[in-house]
């Protein structure tokens, strides 16, 4: 019995060393897409969803929903987790970046990072379309003031 436990406790140790590096290297990775992101500076913020629940003893049931997203957090742009009631936009509820959270939500968010980025690509391209269309309107009401000035 003791060697048994001996043995458990050498594989664990093992096995910590193993996930501790592991969920170091994904907090890096984690890290290197913000800034990546960062030096785009798109100003655009996206959002994709992670997991729902139903809160316990509700009634009516209330469902909770976390999300991963991209988005302006006090001033700073970053991979923000999101939890909120299902029927609130993302930021209605608490925010915070993804880097400050547990493992586990790392590697929730690992998954759906993919999602994310072709969702901010999505909302870049439509706010990039918008810009230069209200940039070519703006830009023939200047032309039509400088006109009438002349």
């Amino acid at each position: 019995m003791i060697k048994e436990v001996g043995r458990v406790l050498d594989d664990l140790s093992h096995v910590s060393e193993t996930l501790n590096q592991a969920s170091d290297l994904l907090s890096k990775h984690i890290l290197e897409v913000e800034l990546a992101l960062q030096r785009y500076r798109l100003g655009v913020a996206a959002w994709v969803s992670l997991c729902y629940w139903d809160v316990p003893d509700t009634n009516p049931v209330i469902t909770r929903v976390q999300c991963l997203g991209y988005a302006k957090l006090k001033g700073k742009w970053g991979l923000l987790i999101s939890e909120s009631c299902d029927d609130e936009p993302p930021f209605e509820g608490t925010m915070t970046f993804l880097r400050q959270m547990p493992r586990e939500t790392k590697l929730l968010a690992a998954d759906k990072l993919p999602e994310l980025l072709a969702e901010l690509l999505k909302k870049a391209t439509t706010v990039a379309s918008e810009t230069l269309d209200k940039q070519a309107a703006t830009e023939e009401i200047v032309r039509g003031l400088k006109k009438g000035n002349k």
